[in-house]
Protein backbone atom coordinates (compact mmCIF):
# COMPACT_ATOMS: atom_id res chain seq x y z
CA UNK A 1 0.00 0.00 0.00
CA UNK A 2 1.49 3.30 -1.11
CA UNK A 3 0.74 6.49 0.86
CA UNK A 4 1.83 9.90 -0.37
CA UNK A 5 1.63 12.92 1.89
CA UNK A 6 1.81 16.42 0.48
CA UNK A 7 3.63 18.79 2.84
CA UNK A 8 1.57 21.75 1.58
CA UNK A 9 -1.60 20.05 2.87
CA UNK A 10 -0.01 19.67 6.32
CA UNK A 11 1.12 23.31 6.23
CA UNK A 12 -2.43 24.46 5.43
CA UNK A 13 -3.84 22.31 8.25
CA UNK A 14 -1.37 23.96 10.64
CA UNK A 15 -2.39 27.42 9.41
CA UNK A 16 -6.08 26.67 9.99
CA UNK A 17 -5.43 25.18 13.42
CA UNK A 18 -3.39 28.14 14.69
CA UNK A 19 -5.82 30.70 13.27
CA UNK A 20 -8.66 28.96 15.10
CA UNK A 21 -6.57 28.69 18.28
CA UNK A 22 -5.67 32.39 18.21
CA UNK A 23 -9.26 33.53 17.58
CA UNK A 24 -10.60 31.27 20.33
CA UNK A 25 -8.04 32.54 22.86
CA UNK A 26 -8.81 36.16 22.08
CA UNK A 27 -12.57 35.64 22.32
CA UNK A 28 -12.28 33.87 25.67
CA UNK A 29 -10.15 36.60 27.18
CA UNK A 30 -12.15 39.51 25.77
CA UNK A 31 -15.41 37.94 27.01
CA UNK A 32 -13.97 37.31 30.48
CA UNK A 33 -12.56 40.80 31.04
CA UNK A 34 -14.85 43.80 30.75
CA UNK A 35 -15.19 46.79 32.97
CA UNK A 36 -12.64 49.22 34.39
CA UNK A 37 -9.77 50.77 32.48
CA UNK A 38 -7.23 48.56 34.26
CA UNK A 39 -9.16 45.47 33.20
CA UNK A 40 -9.30 46.67 29.59
CA UNK A 41 -5.53 47.23 29.55
CA UNK A 42 -5.07 43.69 30.88
CA UNK A 43 -7.42 42.36 28.20
CA UNK A 44 -5.44 44.11 25.46
CA UNK A 45 -2.40 42.02 26.40
CA UNK A 46 -4.28 38.93 25.14
CA UNK A 47 -5.18 40.47 21.79
CA UNK A 48 -1.64 39.71 20.67
CA UNK A 49 -2.13 35.94 21.06
CA UNK A 50 -3.64 35.65 17.61
CA UNK A 51 -0.66 37.42 16.05
CA UNK A 52 1.84 35.37 18.06
CA UNK A 53 0.30 31.97 17.41
CA UNK A 54 -0.99 32.34 13.85
CA UNK A 55 1.09 30.86 11.05
CA UNK A 56 1.53 33.10 8.03
CA UNK A 57 2.77 32.39 4.54
CA UNK A 58 6.15 33.87 5.49
CA UNK A 59 6.51 31.13 8.12
CA UNK A 60 6.33 28.42 5.45
CA UNK A 61 10.09 27.54 5.30
CA UNK A 62 10.27 27.00 9.05
CA UNK A 63 7.05 24.96 9.17
CA UNK A 64 8.16 22.86 6.19
CA UNK A 65 11.37 22.00 8.03
CA UNK A 66 9.30 20.92 11.06
CA UNK A 67 7.07 18.80 8.80
CA UNK A 68 10.11 17.13 7.18
CA UNK A 69 11.59 16.40 10.63
CA UNK A 70 8.30 14.83 11.64
CA UNK A 71 8.25 12.71 8.48
CA UNK A 72 11.74 11.34 9.22
CA UNK A 73 10.75 10.65 12.83
CA UNK A 74 7.59 8.89 11.69
CA UNK A 75 9.52 6.82 9.19
CA UNK A 76 12.00 5.69 11.85
CA UNK A 77 9.15 4.68 14.18
CA UNK A 78 7.22 2.73 11.52
CA UNK A 79 10.14 1.29 9.55
CA UNK A 80 9.18 -2.31 10.33
CA UNK A 81 5.87 -1.87 8.51
CA UNK A 82 7.47 -0.36 5.40
CA UNK A 83 8.82 -2.27 2.45
CA UNK A 84 11.55 0.33 1.89
CA UNK A 85 12.57 3.81 2.98
CA UNK A 86 10.48 6.81 2.10
CA UNK A 87 10.76 8.64 -1.17
CA UNK A 88 11.20 12.32 -0.30
CA UNK A 89 10.83 15.39 -2.48
CA UNK A 90 10.87 19.00 -1.32
CA UNK A 91 7.05 19.02 -1.22
CA UNK A 92 6.01 15.46 -0.31
CA UNK A 93 6.91 12.04 1.01
CA UNK A 94 5.78 8.67 -0.26
CA UNK A 95 5.89 5.52 1.85
CA UNK A 96 5.24 1.95 0.79
CA UNK A 97 3.74 -0.24 3.51
CA UNK A 98 3.73 -4.05 3.62
CA UNK A 99 -0.02 -4.43 3.26
CA UNK A 100 -3.31 -2.61 3.30
CA UNK A 101 -4.19 -3.75 6.82
CA UNK A 102 -5.21 -0.26 7.93
CA UNK A 103 -2.61 0.11 10.68
CA UNK A 104 -1.20 3.20 8.97
CA UNK A 105 -3.62 5.35 7.03
CA UNK A 106 -2.95 8.64 5.30
CA UNK A 107 -5.24 10.39 7.77
CA UNK A 108 -3.33 9.09 10.81
CA UNK A 109 0.02 9.96 9.25
CA UNK A 110 -1.21 13.48 8.44
CA UNK A 111 -2.50 13.88 12.00
CA UNK A 112 0.91 12.95 13.41
CA UNK A 113 2.76 15.32 11.08
CA UNK A 114 0.36 18.16 11.89
CA UNK A 115 0.69 17.58 15.63
CA UNK A 116 4.50 17.40 15.35
CA UNK A 117 4.73 20.66 13.38
CA UNK A 118 2.38 22.45 15.79
CA UNK A 119 4.24 21.09 18.81
CA UNK A 120 7.50 22.50 17.44
CA UNK A 121 5.85 25.79 16.41
CA UNK A 122 4.20 26.39 19.78
CA UNK A 123 7.00 25.15 22.05
CA UNK A 124 8.34 28.71 22.56
CA UNK A 125 5.06 30.58 22.17
CA UNK A 126 2.53 28.60 24.22
CA UNK A 127 4.27 25.74 26.09
CA UNK A 128 1.00 24.38 27.55
CA UNK A 129 -0.58 24.03 24.10
CA UNK A 130 2.66 22.57 22.76
CA UNK A 131 2.55 19.83 25.39
CA UNK A 132 -0.97 18.92 24.33
CA UNK A 133 0.14 18.52 20.69
CA UNK A 134 3.18 16.52 21.79
CA UNK A 135 0.97 14.14 23.78
CA UNK A 136 -1.45 13.81 20.84
CA UNK A 137 1.43 13.04 18.49
CA UNK A 138 2.99 10.45 20.80
CA UNK A 139 -0.33 8.72 21.51
CA UNK A 140 -1.18 8.43 17.82
CA UNK A 141 2.30 7.16 16.97
CA UNK A 142 2.26 4.58 19.76
CA UNK A 143 -1.18 3.40 18.63
CA UNK A 144 0.03 3.00 15.07
CA UNK A 145 3.16 1.16 16.22
CA UNK A 146 1.04 -1.23 18.29
CA UNK A 147 -1.30 -1.86 15.36
CA UNK A 148 1.61 -2.53 13.02
CA UNK A 149 3.09 -5.09 15.39
CA UNK A 150 -0.27 -6.74 16.00
CA UNK A 151 -1.35 -6.94 12.36
CA UNK A 152 1.97 -7.88 10.86
CA UNK A 153 2.12 -11.38 9.47
CA UNK A 154 4.71 -13.65 11.05
CA UNK A 155 7.56 -14.56 8.77
CA UNK A 156 8.73 -18.13 8.40
CA UNK A 157 12.07 -19.10 9.77
CA UNK A 158 13.80 -21.92 7.92
CA UNK A 159 16.15 -24.12 9.85
CA UNK A 160 18.91 -26.08 8.28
Amino acid sequence: MNITIDFQDIFERCMRETAYMGRTSEQQHSDEIRGTTDEKVFANQYVGIFHIVRIRGSDRPLLMSFIREGAHLLESMLREAMTDGGSYTTESVSWEFDSADGACTAGLLEDVLTAYALWRWLSDKLPEQAQAYEAQMKNTMEGMKGNVRQLRKPRKCYRR
